[in-house]
């Protein structure tokens, strides 16, 4: 029972789930999981924190029933988690007891003797719950977020920045919030998380630079957005570029989202050090989301589409100027702040320049990717160049002018995470939602276990090849789409972009960006050029 702890409003909740109008609404609701199943009681209770645990991320809770063999007791429970909200115990005789009190009992007096049980469990909904029960449930869960980063640093000054609002959880390395300073400034405030999603330290107990490797990326950020007009000449002249396109490229630094601090007091944290005093990244608050946000609610015009695609392939013009590759362009990444200068009102910033990689040679190692952008090649073959961040640009785009995205690449990259590295992907919820593509798993599944099989004798451009031929049809079919949508000019750019021919794709973002400057003047659209 240790996993398992009461809500500290137990005996409120529970007098509340007595309710026989309550507990009849749980049983109406509930999706009965487990039925009558006989087991020893501790075997029982670790089912049951297993399912729970389960239901609360889908935003279920649990409801279980544990009676005796001999029928002379009964316990009946609302868990959140591995908290117990609600706890009712009943015996043959009409004895009940509720709360705290019957919590003890199962912990005390019934849990030491392990007793062979019966128990059922079922899962509801918590929207599907009563109000007064709904509002305890959200209270027990609550209270156990804030034992936990980030909720630890709600509501409190760290480094004299108020942190007041959680924006994002959901990041590989980082956590986000919102914070403010005395002077009522307001900032991104990026903390790195204790261990990246794929459970590797980082931030606490990590051993060697996990963390001065993650940061550097930021001041490589910082460095690509104060570059000078004859920086960005000699980087030009050393590309093979003419000179004289930095009078243009030099209005582009400011959509790089730079940081404003960055306090790291040691390499590695121990949780104490990390809770009181965290590594922290302050940054310039995107006050209006993210471009994804704005897609969901409405694809962008030609001309919004060029003002969006100038200012991100300019700014990654820079960082390829600058021998880095960001290998993680994609909507989400892409934050937009107020600017009344700007022809929309807001200015696109490319963000998320952590652990970006400088490729001095002709390609380096793929470290981190997002299925839905990812150029399929690369991910096959575990290494990129320039030409991996113009793909990811070219398929952001496609989905900011259709409001859709490439599935059959999507398709293939779940394919090769699964079979080529091992990640636990969502294959089957994405082919529930594209049941057309089916028929295309079924025998890529099968090409990818013989390539895994034979990985030394089967040649890997020649798998690539076998595999971009079997999608072929759809891929064109999705295209048309962009042609149709948008106009053609800018439309030819962008399938340019999304070449899965590594010699007929824009080398680098210059490239890309060179060609949408030319289309917007010959559409008679100079004043969306930045100056």
């Amino acid at each position: 029972m240790v996993s398992l702890r009461p809500y500290t409003q137990i005996d409120e909740a529970s007098k509340i789930f007595m309710d026989p109008v309550v507990l009849s609404r749980i049983l109406l609701h509930q999706k009965i999981i487990i039925a009558n199943k006989r087991e020893k009681l501790v075997n029982a209770l670790r089912s049951i924190i297993e399912k729970s645990t389960e239901a609360v991320k889908n935003n279920s809770i649990l409801y279980t029933v544990i009676k005796s063999i001999e029928k002379s007791w009964v316990f009946r429970a609302v868990l959140a988690g591995k908290i117990i909200v609600s706890i009712i115990y009943e015996e043959g005789t009409g004895h009940q007891e509720a709360g705290g009190i019957a919590y003890n009992r199962l912990v005390k007096e019934v849990y030491p003797n392990n007793p062979m049980v019966r128990y059922s469990i079922g899962t509801l909904l918590i929207d599907d719950l009563p109000d007064p029960l709904k509002d305890h449930i959200h209270k027990s869960i609550s209270e156990k977020l804030k034992d936990k980063p980030p909720h630890i640093w709600l509501n409190k000054l760290v480094y004299d920045i108020y942190l007041e609002k959680i924006i994002t959880d959901k990041g590989s390395y980082m956590y986000v919030l919102l914070g403010r300073d005395k002077f009522e400034h307001r900032y991104a405030i990026k903390i790195p998380r204790e261990k990246s999603v794929d459970g590797k330290p980082l931030a606490v107990g990590s051993t060697g630079n996990a963390l001065s490797e993650l940061l550097s990326g930021l001041l490589n950020s910082l460095e690509i957005s104060v570059l000078t007009k004859d920086d960005i000449k000699k980087l030009l002249t050393l590309e093979g570029y003419d000179s004289s396109l930095a009078e243009q490229l030099i209005h582009y630094r400011k959509y790089i989202l730079k940081p404003r601090a960055i306090i790291m007091l040691r390499d590695t944290y121990s949780q104490e050090e990390y809770v009181e005093a965290p590594p922290m990244i302050i940054e310039e608050y995107a006050n209006l989301g993210d471009l994804d946000t704005k897609i969901r609610k409405k694809p962008l015009n030609n001309r919004e589409l060029l003002f969006v695609a100038l200012r991100i392939a300019g700014a990654l013009a820079l960082t390829h100027l600058s021998h880095l590759v960001h290998m993680d362009v994609k909507p989400q990444n892409i934050l937009l702040r107020e600017d009344e200068k700007e022809p929309y009102g807001y200015a696109p910033l490319l963000s998320d320049y952590v652990g970006l990689q400088h490729l001095y040679d002709h390609m380096v190692e793929l470290k981190k990717s997002t299925p839905e952008y990812a150029d399929p090649i690369s991910l096959i073959r575990g290494k990129t160049s320039y030409s991996y961040d113009v793909y990811s640009l070219g398929t952001t785009l496609y989905y900011a002018a259709t409001g859709r995205k490439l599935y059959s690449r999507i398709l293939v990259n779940l394919m090769t995470m699964k079979y080529i590295y091992g990640s636990p992907v969502p294959l089957r919820v994405f082919l529930l939602d594209n049941p057309e593509l089916v028929q295309y798993a079924k025998k890529m599944e099968l090409m990818y276990k013989e390539y895994i099989s034979k990985k030394k004798t089967i040649n890997t451009t020649i798998f690539i090849e076998q595999i971009l031929k079997l999608i072929e049809d759809y891929d064109r079919k999705q295209l048309e789409e962009l042609k149709k949508t948008i106009n053609t000019r800018i439309a030819k750019v962008i399938m340019k972009s999304l070449s899965l021919d590594e010699n007929t794709r824009y080398r680098s973002a210059v490239d890309f960006w060179k060609d949408l400057v030319r289309v917007t003047r010959e559409l008679g659209y100079t004043n969306l050029l930045p100056s």
